[in-house]
Parts: structure tokens; sequence; C-alpha cells
């Protein structure tokens, strides 16, 4: 009866495991189309004569010098109000196209960032579980040669200021600047060929900057990793950001694409902590803790958009992870938030064990596979784990419990919105306690479904206890944040702005975006805007827009969050461009509305949006009904460029073209965490997606990242998405098509282009093509989900894709398939 929990549990993880047992995902419906042409405020009133914007503020003298550029597109989590944790990261500089702003005074000829200006070396430091370092020796690697400028190697430098610093006691310090990473240049044992960066040495603790960044250098390498605390003790690291390269990882020869790319990793370390590090983008896990390492402790750590796992615990004794989060795991089984999986090797020299381990007030979050997942083989075991105080929303499986997973107490969790199971105890998972968990599932499920206690095959009692839980269902309670979130919100949105808003800045040239012809600039602090996540902008920012309507100017949004009451919209304007500061947030205000979006373009002509993050409202919604709240919709509009702006967590779709919209670009959009579809493109011509990123759909049918889908009487012509990259999806990667309700006379989809994309698993295809001809697949690389045109499809082309463990399904007329590389290892 539970197969498919048992399935995906017994996966490999830990240890080396490769299969993908995960229950596959049911197959998506289409869902309804986008809300009819709301009513917009009249067209403004003709334009004023422009005024010279508002003189800026002097700039107030710097506390510390400009942070390096951050690893990840997205803002760095922000501290949630409880537990005191050390400070978040601070958020990210704004990227090209669009410059940092520039003090009043005239500004200087554009030249390369140079690298970080000297940080003064801070005194030595405790944190919540990393101790007080033992003498005062600090060792800075920038007087070992280190550069932090995002292009010299530098770990032959800071690899000098640990063996100078090893044994001491003391520290070696890091400051703001991003570093570069050889992680393969060091054979240092482990499965296989493992190979390391920067090798970890006793008696040292690493402080990093909240804006140093050790960044992984591509490579090709099935073992890696930044960090390799081989047989260490009193070894801690407090603070900073490990980047992985799973989005620039190259494809070796062999074709053997490896799961072992880590952040950093423990083998027999002892009395280790780290402290406030995130690890995100790796080829494989962000952290990962065997070898026989004994009484070690994770504290305020964020593991974000692994490929395999955010954590793996195979082999120690005493293990704390608290206030942390692990967030986005996808790419490659198991897919966890945290695996507990030690190898139960007949051979008693090679078997790992598991023991004393809690885990505590953290989060888990979206994760393909398990939130947290347990499981071994005979002779191994897990025992005594304490699961208490935990977040875990949006899993395919909330807590999963596999064999020989023995004295768990699970206890004061908080389950939401798990796809399949929200706690489930497989056969020989024996002497559990589950007790006052709240569980909420989807709507729809089944209360005795929630936690499920399956019985061992020989009918031998499993002495677990299961009591005290309050069960729900989305159906009956609507999904509010959590309301004990231990360190990172579920939404990351950047702090507030500061007490004097940067002046604005010179209009500039996009990828996409042309540089705006001659007009006014408005800032819309000017108009009255608060940007303090309280107040309500949203007349404010419209007032900016409509003055800007038909100018060719620009309308200048700066650093903070912006409320929107998405009943109202902000309209966009002909001969405009809407421009925000990468750390300003336009965050919708929670409601419960059928139909809404944040920003729509209606009838629009010649406009653009570009910068910043627009946020909806699926965490802090007011009731459950609908999946029709739009980040942003192009309706009846025409050259419209959105560019470099970042759509996560809407009710529905993160983007929406519709009503015969033409000539739109989209050039490096983020679409991540929405619910309904990435991008939907119902009705339109002409138009080009390029570039960005497309994940984690998921929530409600069809779940795909990009959508090409009409309704009657519609048609869709000459779409082209190139260099993106789509992945954890929990349908589609891309669906190009009409769909069998739609009559196939009424509706058209014609003269679609996929090309130079890159896929990481979604749960169904990567590709699929339904009831299209005249389109083409070209030169593509998907991993573990191939493409399928059904038997409806004539006339495409389907060549030069690279394939990793899956096929092409071609079951159409007179397509071209051929000059596909399928690999299978």
């Amino acid at each position: 009866m539970l197969a498919l929990a048992v399935s995906l549990a017994a996966c490999g993880g830990g240890g080396d495991g490769q299969s993908d047992n995960r229950p596959p995902a049911p197959n998506p419906a289409p869902g309804p189309q986008p809300d009819p042409t709301p009513s917009q405020p009249p067209a403004p009133a003709p334009v004023p004569a422009p005024r010279p914007p508002a003189p800026a503020p002097a700039p107030a003298p710097a506390p510390a010098p400009a942070p390096a550029p951050a690893p990840a597109p997205a803002p760095a989590p922000a501290p949630a109000p409880q537990p005191p944790s050390p400070p978040a990261p601070a958020p990210s500089p704004v990227p090209s196209p669009a410059p940092a702003p520039a003090p009043p005074s005239p500004p200087p000829a554009p030249a390369p960032t140079p690298a970080p200006a000297a940080e003064p070396v801070p005194p030595p430091t405790a944190g919540v579980c990393v101790p007080m370092p033992a003498s005062a020796l600090t060792v800075n690697v920038k007087d070992k040669g280190a550069k932090g400028d995002g292009q010299a190697d530098d770990t032959a430098a800071i690899q000098a200021a640990l063996d100078e610093a090893a044994g001491s006691g003391g520290r070696v310090w890091i400051p703001a600047g991003t570093y570069m990473i050889d992680a393969t240049v060091n054979a240092c044992g482990g499965w296989g060929q493992e190979r390391c960066g920067l090798q970890m040495r006793s008696g040292v603790t690493v402080h990093m900057s909240q804006q140093a960044v050790l960044k992984a250098m591509p490579n090709g390498s099935r073992h890696y990793n930044i960090f390799h605390f081989n047989d260490v003790e009193n070894a801690h690291v407090l603070g900073g950001h490990l980047q992985g390269e799973r989005y620039a990882h190259r494809i070796p020869a062999d074709g053997q694409l490896g799961e072992w790319g880590s952040g950093l990793v423990m083998r027999g370390a002892r009395h280790a902590a780290i402290e406030n590090v995130t690890a995100r983008e790796f080829w494989g896990d962000g952290f990962y803790v065997g070898g026989g390492s004994q009484n070690v402790k994770f504290c305020a750590v964020v593991a974000d958009k692994n490929r395999r796992q955010g954590m793996s615990i195979v082999d120690v004794d005493t293990i704390v992870v608290q206030d942390s989060v692990f967030k986005n795991t996808h790419g490659t089984p198991p897919q966890d938030g945290i695996d507990i999986e030690p190898w139960g090797h007949a051979q008693e020299a090679l078997r790992e064990h598991v023991k004393n381990v809690t885990i505590r007030r953290s989060q888990f979050i979206n994760n393909a596979g398990r939130g947290i997942g347990m499981v071994t083989t005979y002779p191994g075991q897990i025992e005594n784990v304490v699961l208490e105080g935990n977040t875990i929303i949006d899993n395919s499986i909330g807590l999963g419990l596999g064999n020989r997973s023995w004295k768990t107490r699970i206890t004061g969790n908080r389950i939401i919105n798990s796809q399949y199971l929200n706690i489930s105890l497989e056969p020989l998972a024996t002497f559990i306690t589950v007790t006052d968990n709240a569980i909420t599932g989807r709507p729809g499920a089944s209360l005795d479904r929630l936690i499920v206690d399956e019985p061992n095959a020989d009918g031998s009692p499993k002495h677990n206890t299961i009591a005290n839980n309050r069960l729900d269902t989305l159906a009956a309670v609507p999904l509010l944040p959590p309301d004990a979130a231990p360190v990172v919100a579920p939404a990351p949105i950047p702090p507030a702005p500061v007490a004097n808003p940067s002046p604005t800045p010179a209009p500039t040239a996009g990828q996409c975006a042309p540089m705006p012809a001659a007009g006014q600039a408005i800032n819309v602090r000017d108009k009255g805007a608060k940007g303090d996540g309280r107040s309500d902008d949203t007349a404010a920012i419209q007032a900016a827009i409509d003055q800007a309507a038909g100018t060719n100017g620009m309308v200048w949004v700066p650093e903070g969050t912006y409320l929107i009451d998405p009943a109202k919209r902000l309209f966009m304007r002909s001969h405009m461009t809407l421009r925000l500061s990468d750390q300003a947030v336009l965050k919708a205000k929670p409601g419960s509305a059928g139909f809404y979006d944040i920003v729509r373009f209606q009838q629009v002509d010649n406009a653009r949006l570009v910068g910043g993050t627009v946020l909806g409202d699926r965490h802090t919604r007011q009731g459950a009904e609908g999946a029709w709240g739009t980040g942003v919709m192009v309706a009846a509009s025409s050259r419209i460029v959105i560019e470099q702006v970042k759509v996560q967590d809407a009710w529905g779709d993160g983007l929406a073209v519709t009503q015969d919209s033409r000539d739109v670009r989209l050039c490096n959009v983020v679409a991540e965490g929405n619910r309904r579809r990435g991008l939907a493109i119902a009705s339109a011509q002409d138009v080009l997606v390029q570039g960005g990123r497309y994940h984690s759909t998921h929530g409600v049918a069809p779940m795909t990242g990009i959508d090409i889908r009409p309704g009657k009487d519609e048609t869709i012509h000459n779409v082209r998405i190139t260099q993106a990259h789509v992945a954890g999806n929990r349908g589609y990667g891309i669906y190009a098509g009409v769909p069998y309700e739609v009559s196939a006379s009424s509706a058209r989809v014609s003269g679609v282009q996929i090309e130079g994309n890159t896929f990481e698993p979604n749960y169904l295809r990567s590709v699929t093509l339904e009831r299209i001809s005249g389109s083409s697949i070209r030169n593509n690389r998907l991993w573990h989900t191939g493409l399928w045109l059904t038997d409806t499809t004539s006339g495409n082309t389907v060549t030069g894709n690279y394939i990793h463990s899956h096929t092409i399904l071609d079951q159409g007329t007179a397509n071209s398939v051929s000059g596909n590389t399928l690999f299978t290892p």
C-alpha cells in the first residue's frame, strides 16, 4: 500500500547511491487561463515639462568597505525575530547592467571592479557554537597574497594562512571579497578519488567576513570540496559564504557526472563547529559529515540550491544541527534537506554508524526529496535521533524514516504541505516517538495519511508511539508563514532601506533593454514611497509611473521593501522604464483576491521593467482558494522588455504573457518558487526568453517551469528560449503545445525554438511537445529527465542534444530526431 514512500526513502543518499526511486508526480492537469482584462486607472493627464530630480543628500561615511559580489542571484536571507542569531549577510550589490548609485560628485570613468579595500581585522569573537579562540594569533589571508578579486586563484594563499595558524588556537581572518578556490588541487582521500581545495588544520578558527565568498572554480571532477576537515580537532569556521559551481560544472570526457562536489566535508573531525556559514549551488552536498567524526555542531548555517543534499550525515557520534535552513535541494537523488544515511557494509572496517543526533529549530523548505530523511541497510543502524521544533514546508516527504532507524524522538515540529506524506515510518523504523507535532496536509488530503506507520513485513512489533499530534489540511487552514521561524523567513526579503537612500542613478542600457531616450528620472521616494515593508506604497509608485508615461523617462525604486496592493496593481505605461535597485522588493500585501497581478503591462507599448524582486504572497496569503495570482502580467502589449528581475512565491504564475502580446523579451529573469507556472505564454507572437532560471515551481497543476499553452481561439507563434536553466519543477520543465481539452482547430502553437538550455531534473519530462509542428529542440543539455514528443506532434526537429540518464520518446509522425547523444552511466 505504501510502496510510494518506501521507494523514495530507499534511494541512495549519504553513501553513494544514484538511483532515483522517487515516486512519480501525478500527471499535471492544465490550469485555468489568466484573468480577464482588469479595469485600470485612466491614462495619465498630459505630462508636464520634466523637472530636474531632487538633489541627493550627501552620503554618510561608510562604516566598512563595499561588499564583494554575493555568489547567488537571490538576496541573502534576513534573520527572523526568534531565536537571536548572528547577523545575516549583507545584500549583494547592484549587478550590471544597473551600476551601484554614485555620489552626487561627477562620476569617474568606468573601470573594472577593483578588489575590495583592506578591511579592518575585527577582534577575536565567539559565536553561539564556535568558541573564543584560545590565542591572540590572527593570520590575515591578504598578508599571504590572497586577492579576493573574483579572478585570481587564492587557494595557495589561504592554505598558507591555515598552515601558519595550525595548532596555535588562533584564527585565520578572511576579509570581504570573492576568493576563487581550486577545489580539485589536492588528493584528500574519502570515497573514490576525492579532491579538495583547502585542508583544514587542528586548533584553528577560520573567521570570515559576512561579505567573504569562497567560490569553487568550474571543474569536471566527480569529487571535490572547498573545505576538507580530515582527522582534525578543535577546528571551526565562523561566517561567510561557500559558493559551488553547479551551473558551470563541466561534463567529463567519460560522461561520469558524479554527485559529490561539496562545500564543506568532515571526515574524522572532532570537536568542530560551523556557524553562520552559507553553502549554495554545489554539485553535490552543501555540508557532509562522515569518517567517524565526533562532537560536531552546525549552528545558523544555510544550505541552498545544492544538487544532491543540503547536508549528508553518514558516520558520526554526537552532532547538533540548530537554527539552520536547508532549502531548494534538487538535481540528483535523494535531494533531501538533510539525509542521515550510514553505509551498512558487511565488513566492519567499512561500516558507517550514526548515533546521538539532534536537529532542532531549523527550517526545511522546498526540497525535491525529503525535508529530513533517515535510512540504512543491514547491519547498519541509526539510533538516538532527536528532531524537535523544526519547520518543514513544501517537501516531497516531510520526515521519512526508513530501514533500521531506531530510537528517534520527533516532537514539536510543524510540517506543512508535503507532496506525498508528512511523516513516514517505514518497516524496521522502530522505537520511534511522534508527539506534539502540528501537521497541515495538502488540500483534500486524508487525515489518516498525514502520519503513516507501516508494519514490519514479518508482523513483529515496532514499539512506536504516536500521540497528541494536531492534524489539519489546507482546505481548512490557510497557509501562513511559520509562527516560530528560527533563522530565515521563507521568503528572503532585503532589509529596510537606510535613512538616506541612494540618489537616482543615471539611465543605462541592459543586455536587452536599450538605453532610455532622453527623459526625466523620477525617484519614487519623491512621491512619498516609504519602502519600509509596512506602508502601502502602491499609490506613490503609480504616481511616479504616471508622471513618466510617454516621456521615455525612468522611474527609480531604491533599496527597500515596498508593499503593493495586488487588487489595485501597478499599471505600467508606454514609453518609460521602471528600474529597481537589486535590493528593492515589490511585495504583495497579504490578501485573498482570486485574480491579481503585482505589476501589469496592459495595452502598453515600448516599456521596460529592470532589476529587483517581485515577491508574491504564497506564504502570507489569507485563504487557500484559486491559482491566479501573478507576479508580472503582460497583456495586449508590444515592445516589452523584462530584464534582471526575480519573480518569486507568486500564488499562481510568476510571469504571464497573453492577449496577443508581441515582441516581448525576458532576459536573465529568475522565476523561482511560484505555485502554478514560472512563466506562462498563452497568446503571443515573437517572444524571446534569454538566460535566466526557471526553478522549483510547485503547488498546483501544471507546475511547469515554462508553459507555452494557448486557450480557445488563441495563437502562439515564434517563441525562442535560449541559455536558460530549468530545474526542480514539479511538472514539466517546458511544455509547448495545445492541450487536449482545447480544440486544435481553435488554437495553434508553432515556431517554438528551444536551444542551448540546461535542464536538471524536473519531476516529469524536461521538454514535452503536444499537438505542435514546425518547432525545434536543439543543442540542450538534459540530466535525468528527457524529451517527449507525443503522438499528436509532426514536423518538429530534435538534434544536437546531450541527454544524461534518460531518453527521447518520439511518438509523433514525421519528426526529425537525429544527432543526439544519449548517455547512460
